[in-house]
């Protein structure tokens, strides 16, 4: 993976493995046996102090290994406290995994939380794994107080009311995300109109606009972890917010619509459910959605409404639309990963190609988000000649395996033999049936 904004090397990416593993958010986890010592309390009230935290739960969901659940926290006591994210555990067996993130992709927060506040999210974990249901029956969500008590959550209702578990801070000002977008269209329409008028005119700056000088720097993206006909009705969400301001996303106002002009809505029991977007990280979740997304109803685009009220509209309009990618990784740390030819043509750009003996190099420049996903076996080595004869030529390696940066990569590709196929009048180098490099 890489972040947009600024171009950083990442961990390399771990590949999915059935081991038992422990401590550390990323791992993957195989179900051992139950734990003897369960917790079963819901709130813990400090004697030292007069902390009090209730600490609920709802519908756990899985999508590529990764697991995500909406989870309320109310501060019933009267002292303040922090709410820290990476003292949330998720306990499968004897497994304890703290909340995803991959690589050098920040995704921590902080939150001040006073007596009062009540506090919604979705905290996602990566299992590496997809859990069965009876092993989802097993699975503990807890949280470490500041004084090392710990509180299990409790599993929330289907009846929980909406109202009673709004979020209530008095520490985080948020934008909800709809409403971010229509900021955004609108900033946008109203600058290119003042252009028009008057090419010379000093436009608004958005520092002046939205009191941030980086409020155009939000990028979204959705992988939809299935290929197949029958497509996934779980979709991963992933946002980059390097913005200086803090956003939330109410599931009840995002949907997905394909190429006939379907909506397909986030699944009801997600709907009354918020995400936390906070400046200067990456949030990713794995989000239900009522029906399943196809790729053979493609294309499909996101979009959003406002505060839980009025029409839904797309993203296209804004500064960064939301993406979308079909994608059959099972493994969250390259779900957002695309081939030579599904990549987004504007964001992929090949120079300084090569061949020397059986190996042809070309450098490759990503400016997009998703990693490059370099499958030898997609490619191969086409010449043609004008009478129509054509030889083939399968490409037998290529180098790296996945282009993870926006850093400009060498990439190579062997082939057994390039002497017959170079004696073409037109050789190329195809992915897929596409042409990739013309070589010749």
């Amino acid at each position: 993976m890489k972040k947009i904004f600024k171009n950083f090397k990442i961990i390399g990416i771990a590949m999915l493995m059935p081991l038992m593993l422990a401590g550390c958010g990323n791992n993957k986890a195989t179900i051992a046996s139950k734990e003897s010592n369960r917790q079963t309390s819901s709130s813990v009230s400090s004697s030292q102090s007069a902390l009090q935290i209730a600490f609920k739960h709802g519908k756990y969901e899985q999508a590529s290994g990764l697991l995500s659940v909406p989870v309320v926290m109310k501060n019933t006591g009267s002292n303040s406290t922090l709410i820290d994210s990476n003292n949330f555990t998720l306990h499968v067996g004897k497994v304890k995994l703290h909340p995803y993130q991959l690589g050098a992709e920040p995704a921590d927060y902080h939150i001040d939380f006073g007596t009062g506040n009540i506090w919604q999210n979705t905290l996602t974990f990566n299992t590496g794994v997809h859990l069965t249901d009876s092993q989802l029956k097993e699975v503990k969500l807890t949280y470490t107080t500041d004084s090392g008590k710990v509180i299990t959550a409790e599993k929330l209702g289907l009846t929980a009311s909406q109202s009673e578990n709004r979020v209530s801070l008095s520490s985080v000002n948020t934008t909800d995300l709809g409403s971010y977008y229509k900021q955004t269209e609108n900033y946008i329409k109203q600058v290119k109109k003042e252009k028009e008028e008057n090419p010379d005119v000093q436009v608004e700056s958005l520092k002046d606009e939205f009191q941030d000088d980086k409020y155009d720097q939000l990028r979204a993206w959705v992988a939809v972890p299935s290929t197949g006909p029958k497509g996934s009705s779980n979709v991963v969400l992933k946002v980059l917010n390097n913005t200086n301001s803090d956003f939330t996303l109410s599931y009840g106002d995002f949907e997905l619509v394909d190429g006939s002009g379907n909506e397909i809505r986030v699944d009801a029991t997600y709907r009354q459910y918020t995400l936390y977007i906070p400046h200067g990280k990456y949030t990713t979740v794995a989000i239900p959605m009522e029906s399943s997304i196809s790729s053979k109803n493609r294309p499909y685009h996101v979009e959003l409404r406002q505060n839980q009220g009025g029409n839904f509209f797309t993203t296209k309009d804004g500064f960064n639309p939301i993406e979308i990618a079909f994608s059959n990784q099972v493994d969250a740390n390259v779900l957002f990963s695309l081939s030579p030819t599904k990549y987004p043509q504007k964001s992929i750009q090949w120079s300084n190609q090569n061949i020397k003996d059986n190996a042809i190099t070309a450098d490759v420049k990503l400016t997009d988000y998703f990693n490059l996903d370099n499958k030898s076996s997609g490619y191969k080595v086409v010449g043609n000649n004008d009478d129509g004869r054509q030889l083939v030529e399968p490409v037998i390696s290529a180098t790296p395996r996945w282009v993870p940066t926006t850093d400009r990569t060498t990439v190579k590709w062997k082939v057994k033999d390039l002497s017959k196929v170079m004696n073409y009048t037109h050789v190329v180098l195809q992915y897929d049936g596409k042409t990739i490099l013309t070589l010749k």
